[in-house]
């Protein structure tokens, strides 16, 4: 489960398109973690305050809103998990891998080789592209590597955390 680290180790100079296909699979890998996150902070605020037959409490779409549903269940219902501080403090490590995620999934990729060979990816924001406004991402292979392992293991800690069933 944590093969996200290894699948984009290189030791050998790769080329432009290598380097590419590994951007696609580190962008790809990125949003599968976070979607499990999602799937798991939805289902935990379910088995909190499950959907009724009447008047439904209104559906949380985006991952920022399931995340903060999530957070302020933690904040109220402390008793309803297993350790609730917990539950905040891996939520709020993981913020920043969901805002990571958004920018991501709305941006095209290229890809730099520098002189010296070493290769940054580059993440260029598909909404902001104006000729004064411009949002872009660049990593290098190493930032990838340890944002990859770093979520791999934050993602497998979350989903640990336990909830108990509602009344």
């Amino acid at each position: 489960m944590n093969d996200m680290p290894r699948d984009l180790h290189v030791s050998e100079r790769l080329t432009r398109e290598q380097w590419l296909e590994r951007a696609h699979v580190f962008r790809s890998k990125l949003i599968e973690r976070c979607a499990q996150v999602e799937r798991w902070a939805t289902k935990a605020a379910n088995s909190i305050l499950p959907p009724t037959t009447g008047k439904a409490r209104p559906a949380m779409v985006l991952l920022g809103h399931k995340i903060e549903e999530v957070r302020d269940l933690a904040r109220k219902h402390p008793d309803r998990f297993g350790n609730a501080v917990k539950v905040i403090e891996r939520l709020d490590q993981f913020q920043p891998y969901a805002e990571l995620r958004s920018e991501l999934a709305h941006a095209t990729t290229e890809v730099v080789i520098l002189d010296g060979g070493e290769a940054q990816l580059q993440f260029n924001n598909a909404g902001l592209c104006h000729q004064l406004i411009e949002r872009r991402i660049v990593l290098t292979g190493d930032a990838v590597r340890q944002i990859a392992k770093d979520l791999a293991d934050l993602t497998n800690q979350i989903q640990q955390l336990s909830t108990k069933p509602g009344p």
